[in-house]
């Protein structure tokens, strides 16, 4: 009986978001989105992260053009969630996944991250790649159980390198930072 009622319930939840590339006009709504999710932070180790400046509107505007970003959005057809995925190293790069925390646990996150799988695959990309926390719930452990795995630091390409470069100029603690990939020939 219970299951029954989380089921629909669940049902109901995901027909009423959709996953779609963002619009131009809604690129001023995403650090918003990001700030909020940032404040998850707070409840961890890492409450540094809740101080980082959201990503800059004309990197929104950019991926935009480029349909490198999608948005979750709800029933009233307004972002609450979005991912930014770009090329580095001849593979697709997870930039940035982001989900109102008051839409989380619903599974946007998943259904984002599988687009973006969906997106590098019919790209013809070997793979993809991110960068996040070792330890936090939401991210390293999340994002395992989707089938990513740490990429060895001997397949880390210039552009990875860069991006592990950049995240230590933020201050973000490297030594809790992880590589993980998504490979295609390996997934199960």
């Amino acid at each position: 009986m219970l299951e029954g009622f989380w089921g629909e319930n669940m049902r109901q939840i995901i027909a009423k978001h959709h996953i779609r590339l963002a619009r131009p006009h809604e690129c001023a709504l995403l650090p918003a989105i990001e700030i909020a999710a940032g404040r998850l932070f707070l409840a961890t180790k890492y409450t540094a992260i809740d101080g980082i400046e959201p990503l800059p509107l004309p990197f929104f505007a950019q991926q935009q053009r480029h349909e490198h970003l999608w948005v979750a959005a709800d029933e009233e057809d307004i972002p609450v969630g979005f991912a930014i995925a770009l090329i580095i190293d001849n593979r697709a790069h997870l930039h940035e996944l982001s989900v109102r925390p008051e839409h989380g646990r619903q599974g946007l996150g998943t259904r984002l991250v599988q687009h973006v799988l969906d997106w590098a695959q019919q790209a013809g990309l070997p793979a993809v790649t991110l960068s996040t926390f070792r330890d936090v719930p939401w991210n390293a452990p999340f994002y395992r159980k989707l089938g990513f795995v740490e990429l060895p630091e001997t397949e880390y390409g210039a552009g990875l390198q860069e991006i592990r470069q950049a995240e230590a100029s933020l201050g973000l603690p490297m030594q809790d930072r992880v590589l993980m990939v998504f490979r295609f020939d390996q997934a199960g």
